[in-house]
């Protein structure tokens, strides 16, 4: 009995993570496109519109008449003269409203995420068995607000940086690196020779509506950047 209630409970926190956060009316929840390098902001409100439909009563027509007078037996029969029927008339009720099925109101908003580029001391060429400094201008946190039917939504993302030497050597980092004199990420090649310096920056984060904090859903949002490197041999002499 406690494994089922067990799995019920985790099977509920599962489902309520997946599903769109509501505030009032509103549902809302913020997607990751990883194909568009988006976040995808989109928000649902339900409200009803009412058709008004109108009609015509026509009143039933009247029934004829008939007067009938005492007949004396001295005097002639007397004639049935039927009464004029009323002219007709038509009522208008006045139009009623109506409550239809309801129409579903949304709005989608989109938001490009920045990406950097890679930047080290010194340029080309690299010499041999001599650091390289390295780091790049990609912002270390994304965040931002936007208005989605009138709603106010929180996006916060963080990067983490996989940075791929071309030597077959990776670091990874939260860090974005910064120029001389803070060499916080740096490699040294031992070889002569071309290479590519790939960085992978992989963003996650979370979104907020009402006070309540959710993860972003679809996937991570993955960049890549790279860059090639040339590197040479130092210039060597020997001395006693």
């Amino acid at each position: 009995m406690k494994r089922l209630l067990t799995l019920i409970l985790l099977f509920n926190l599962f489902t309520a993570s997946a599903s769109a956060t509501c505030t009032g009316e509103i549902c809302i929840d913020v997607v990751a496109d990883p194909s568009t390098h988006q976040i995808v902001i989109t928000a649902s409100k339900k409200g009803s519109t009412g058709n008004v439909i109108s009609g015509t009563s026509v009143a039933p027509r009247p029934k004829r008449v008939i007067v009938k007078k005492t007949w004396v037996p001295w005097l002639p029969k007397p004639v049935v003269v039927p009464k004029s029927p009323s002219p007709k008339r038509t009522y208008v009720r006045k139009p009623k409203s109506k409550t239809v099925s309801s129409a579903d109101l949304s709005d989608r908003i989109t938001k490009l995420l920045p990406i950097g580029s890679i930047r080290r001391q010194p340029g080309n060429p690299v010499l041999v068995q001599v650091p390289v400094n390295f780091w790049t201008t990609a912002p270390t946190t994304f965040r931002t607000i936007v208005m989605v039917l009138d709603i106010p939504v929180t996006v916060e993302l963080h990067p983490l940086f996989t940075w791929s030497y071309g030597d077959g050597d990776i670091f990874i980092t939260p860090l974005t690196g910064e120029p001389y004199p803070l060499t916080l990420i740096t490699h040294t090649y031992h070889r002569a020779g071309n290479y590519q310096a790939q960085l992978l920056i992989t963003w996650s984060g979370t979104w907020t509506v009402g006070g309540v904090i959710a993860p972003i859903s679809g996937g991570l949002i993955k960049q890549n950047i790279s860059e090639g490197i040339e590197v040479i041999p130092a210039p060597t002499r020997f001395t006693d």
